[in-house]
């Protein structure tokens, strides 16, 4: 039996990675998105999507990681680094994935 992973930030350098690495492992059932696939700053959508994926892990690398965009938009980077990350672990909680 696979394990199934979610990977958010999946157009990111370390995300589109560890998707790269994973899809070719017969092992794991990869699910890997980008911000136009979810936007995790929706706890809603965040929690609904978790349920119908359930992965058993998550890789999180879905976040602004610019300095300088983090400085000249400090609320919408709070939003998806701070509050999204949030809501990421409160929604991984409900399939108990790792």
């Amino acid at each position: 039996m696979s394990k199934r992973l979610l990977i958010t930030g999946a157009g990111g350098f370390l995300g589109s990675r560890l998707s790269e690495y994973f899809r070719h492992r017969s092992d794991y059932e990869c699910v890997a998105v980008g911000h136009r696939e979810l936007d995790i700053t929706d706890s809603l959508i965040v929690s609904a999507f978790m349920q119908g994926v359930r992965p058993d892990a998550v890789f999180h690398c879905a976040g602004i990681s610019d300095t300088g965009v983090c400085e000249r938009e400090p609320e919408q980077s709070h939003q998806i680094n701070v509050n999204g990350t949030f809501n990421m672990a409160k929604a991984a909680e409900r399939p108990e994935a790792r």
